[in-house]
């Protein structure tokens, strides 16, 4: 009973966006700089960064691998 209340008390994730897939598929072909992103998605800094961002902590699908690199996470729940 716990654990179907917990289910139905977390938020529903925002679905993917065009910008979110793009990012998604630099970070799977190794581009796992801002900046390397950036070069490969044709997006601001800024909006990198955003992406990024939303990308770790709404979705769980990257994550911060430390000194300004990213990896793909073990999340499976979103196909981009």
């Amino acid at each position: 009973m716990f654990a179907a209340a917990q289910q139905q008390a977390q938020p529903a994730k925002k679905p993917l966006h065009d910008g979110h897939r793009q990012v998604l598929a630099a970070v799977r072909d190794g581009r796992t700089s801002p900046n390397a992103i950036r070069e490969a998605t044709d997006y601001s800094g800024r909006q990198v960064y955003s992406l990024l961002n939303e990308l770790v902590e709404t979705h769980g699908v990257v994550r911060s691998a430390g000194h300004g690199q990213y990896v793909l996470t073990d999340n499976r729940e979103v196909a981009a």
